[in-house]
């Protein structure tokens, strides 16, 4: 446990600093070289969001001729594919938007170097008009140091804002969890979804006609799996068959939400209660009965595709991967993503992603940066970046621009299809720092040989640690 807190807290150190300095920084000017355009390809699910209109609200008092040769930076975690297609799509906004501004892009070129990126930025008074992060990051920004910008009164705008039907085609919940005490600090980027990967074919062979929904349904299933295995003349497979546990933060969220126990619904985030005692207390037998194992593997496809695993826990992506990799082995197996079986409640997945969020500029600056994050929502830009990144569409008018998307990838509206499911994350600024605690704690659960006896210990030390590093300041 002591461990477990002492990796949390320097993880939070460093991105606090990093949170706290951008109030003492200002936005600066600063040219740069663009490479060659590169043309860009033309290119859901989800309840109505509800519109938050403010009727009184001041339209934005920015002569427009003002804003050429205006210059922005986005900074933002996108790599790959997705990433060069980003570059792609402020190649073609820079050479063809009406007003003159020009947007320079910061891409560290991975997700673990944004934060430290960000800080070298400000420490040169150079502060991205635009940082692509999750909404709960946003959000504590805006906590901590109030640097985010409030978007509510561009995004109502008559002028410059998002109609009605615009706002409505994106996804309910993805729209509502950029909303934090009533007030908007981003804009839907990109989304995923937290789900269950499962063998049909080989649950049909062991006797089971349908996917799991309840939590007892799904450990007969991966513990009649794990029998199968011990079955057969391999000695050296005897321990798999199960769940291939993962100790991915959302990961365990799921399984904590399972047993019925939200570390959100209290004033503060806490995890020690009756029902986390109860989904770590099963989840542990579930390893120790050798239902459930720890990978050897970085990625769990193999072992998916050979049935050495009925159940792993993945994303959008993992869905696109296992496709190819069953392709790839010409497997006949009939397989499904599901979402997290429950005690009591029907089946649920979460679904987490990125937000486009802007910081306090000069009205000049916000404006520009509203206006090519306003461009990057419209659907056609969602198509690209969807085509290559393979996450969910953020609303109906996208995923009607990818009918061939769908066609060459049926598995991927199966993902899509499970938005029915969807619960959105808490919506508070804290849900980075437990996403770094629950990280440390799967860890801890499984890896450690922690006894049934020591869970309440380990869920007490989480409700610690977070209570200090929401508390820290630098």
């Amino acid at each position: 446990m002591r461990e477990l807190k002492k990796r949390t807290i320097f993880a939070l150190h460093v991105s606090l600093l990093v949170l706290f300095a951008l109030s003492a920084c200002q936005p600066g000017g600063q040219t740069a070289t663009v490479t060659t355009a590169t043309a860009v390809p033309t290119g859901a699910a989800g309840a109505t969001p509800t519109v938050m209109a403010t009727p009184d609200a001041q339209d934005i008092g920015v002569d427009t001729a003002k804003l050429a040769d205006v210059q922005i930076r986005i900074l933002h975690p996108l790599t790959g594919e997705s990433g060069q297609m980003l570059t792609q799509m402020i190649d073609q906004f820079n050479q063809s938007n009406e007003y003159g501004i020009f947007v320079i892009e910061v891409a560290p070129g991975s997700t673990g170097l944004v934060e430290d990126k960000l800080r070298e930025l400000m420490l040169n008074n150079l502060t991205p008009e635009i940082i692509v992060a999750s909404p709960s990051r946003l959000m504590r920004s805006e906590v901590l140091n109030g640097n985010m910008l409030d978007l509510t009164r561009y995004v109502d705008s008559a002028k410059f804002g998002l109609s009605a039907a615009e706002q409505q085609d994106f996804n309910a919940i993805f729209w509502q969890e950029s909303l934090y005490g009533g007030k908007r600090y981003g804009i839907p980027a990109q989304r995923t979804s937290e789900m269950l990967f499962y063998n049909i074919s080989w649950g049909r062979e062991l006797g089971f006609s349908a996917a799991p929904s309840t939590w007892e349904e799904f450990r007969q299933q991966s513990c009649a799996a794990n029998a199968a295995m011990r079955k057969d003349t391999d000695a050296t497979n005897d321990s798999l068959g199960g769940w291939i546990i993962s100790s991915n933060a959302l990961t365990t969220l799921s399984w904590l939400a399972a047993f019925g126990s939200d570390p959100t619904a209290r004033d503060a985030i806490q995890f020690s209660s009756p029902d986390s005692e109860e989904a770590f207390t099963e989840l542990l037998k579930l390893e120790n009965d050798n239902c459930a194992w720890v990978s050897r593997l970085p990625e769990p496809y193999d072992y998916f595709t050979n049935r050495q695993a009925l159940f792993y826990s993945g994303s959008m992506s993992d869905l696109l991967m296992q496709e190819k990799n069953n392709t790839r082995l010409q497997s006949a197996d009939e397989w499904a993503v599901i979402g997290y079986p429950t005690q009591s409640d029907a089946p649920f997945i979460f679904t987490e992603g990125l937000d486009y969020g802007l910081t306090k500029a000069s009205e000049e600056k916000q404006l520009a940066a509203w206006l090519f994050v306003k461009w990057l929502s419209a659907p056609e830009q969602q198509a690209w970046l969807l085509r290559t990144s393979g996450t969910l569409p953020l609303g109906q008018k996208v995923q009607a621009l990818v009918p061939d998307f769908t066609e060459e990838h049926p598995k991927w509206q199966a993902g899509v299809n499970l938005l029915a499911l969807a619960r959105p994350l808490p919506a508070t600024p804290e849900l980075d720092i437990a996403k770094m605690v629950l990280e440390d704690a799967g860890w801890a659960l499984y890896k450690t040989g922690l006894k049934a006896e020591g869970i309440a210990a380990l869920l007490t030390q989480m409700d610690d640690t977070i209570a200090e590093l929401a508390a820290y300041r630098p």
